[in-house]
C-alpha cells in the first residue's frame, strides 16, 4: 500500500460512502493537495573506481580485494597462478 493506493482506492470509497460535500470537507476541497508534498527523490549516480583483472578481464570495484604481481592485478589466486604458468606475458 502506498500513496497511489490512497488516490485509487481510499478516495473513491470515501466519495461513494459520504457523498460529494462531506468528501470535500474531509479532503479540504483539493485531493491533489493532500498528496502534493511528496516528490520523487533525484537519482544519485555514484562513480566507482574500477580495476580489471589482467587474466580474466573482468571488471571489479576498487574496494574488493585483489592480488598483484609484477605490476599486474588479479581478481583471484587462480588467475594469478594461471598467468604465472603462462609466463606473465
Amino acid at each position: 500500500m502506498g500513496y497511489r493506493n490512497v488516490a485509487e482506492e481510499v478516495f473513491p470509497k470515501l466519495l461513494a460512502a459520504y457523498g460529494g460535500e462531506t468528501f470535500r470537507m474531509i479532503t479540504g476541497g483539493n485531493v491533489a493537495r493532500i498528496l502534493a508534498w511528496w516528490k520523487e527523490k533525484p537519482k544519485v549516480q555514484i562513480k566507482l573506481k574500477m580495476w580489471k583483472c589482467k587474466w580474466c578481464s573482468k571488471d571489479f570495484v576498487e574496494t574488493l580485494e585483489n592480488y598483484s604481481k609484477a605490476d599486474f592485478i588479479y581478481c583471484s589466486m587462480d588467475c594469478l597462478r594461471a598467468h604465472t604458468r603462462a609466463g606473465l606475458k
